[in-house]
């Protein structure tokens, strides 16, 4: 049995909250006196659902700009501030770049992943054609995402020669439910039963994040993006 939920596929749904849905339809319409579907977290139906989805994950996308999308395959997705073989892998490809500033730049960056910004691994829920430049994925033509240029700053000439190093990639992974923070997952419940009970066509794009690295084994795909504008 296929574990892994594309949220924005009802076909992807589990079976058994399908037939939940068909089976109670009526009282479950009945909840939401507003008609709008919106489930709060610690509610009885978000226990329910809890229950029902805690073996099961959901597809994401991380975006980034990589100078090997087989290291994704290979090492899965780190926490930034957990490790140091992030930087090794970051800075290796910049290193004639970067020349006699290597070592100080390598410091710099160490220093830099201090910040609390980089405990978490952000991602968004959504398809391929979300990842655009034009919804906010400006690290497609930034290497190195945020941290470079924090440490280095976008107007620098170094990094202005290694800002487009790499190519850009969506990768996509899978994550559990029960990984999740419960305010995020009642948008996420609250999602999957308007679609499964109302609009088919409903399409989830959302931001959020996690404190945990993704393991090598739950990499789905690492697809480089041709067109991203």
């Amino acid at each position: 049995m296929n574990k892994t939920v594309d949220l924005n596929d009802l076909e992807s749904y589990p079976e058994e909250l399908l037939k939940f849905v068909k089976t109670d339809f009526d009282k479950l319409e009945n909840s939401f006196i507003s008609k709008k579907i919106k489930i709060s977290d610690g509610s009885g139906l978000f226990t329910y659902l809890n229950q029902m989805m805690k073996d099961y994950y959901f597809k994401c996308i991380h975006a980034s700009r990589t100078y090997n999308k087989e290291l994704f395959y290979e090492k899965g997705l780190f926490v930034p501030s957990s490790s140091d073989e992030i930087i090794d892998i970051l800075l290796e490809p910049t290193k004639d770049i970067l020349g006699n500033n290597y070592i100080a730049i390598y410091e710099k960056v160490k220093n830099q992943l201090k910040d609390d910004k980089y405990k978490s691994i952000h991602f968004v829920i959504g398809d391929i054609d979300d990842i655009t430049i034009k919804n906010g994925f400006w690290m497609l033509d930034n290497y190195g995402g945020e941290l470079l240029p924090d440490v280095l700053g976008y107007d620098n000439p170094i990094y202005k020669k290694i800002s487009l190093l790499g190519i850009p990639v969506a990768v996509i992974f899978r994550i559990k439910f029960s990984n999740i923070n419960d305010y995020t997952l009642s948008e996420i419940y609250s999602f999957m039963l308007n679609k499964a009970m109302k609009d088919k066509d409903a399409h989830l794009f959302k931001a959020t994040y996690v404190f945990e690295e993704i393991p090598k084994e739950d990499i789905i795909e690492v697809k480089e993006l041709k067109n991203y504008e």
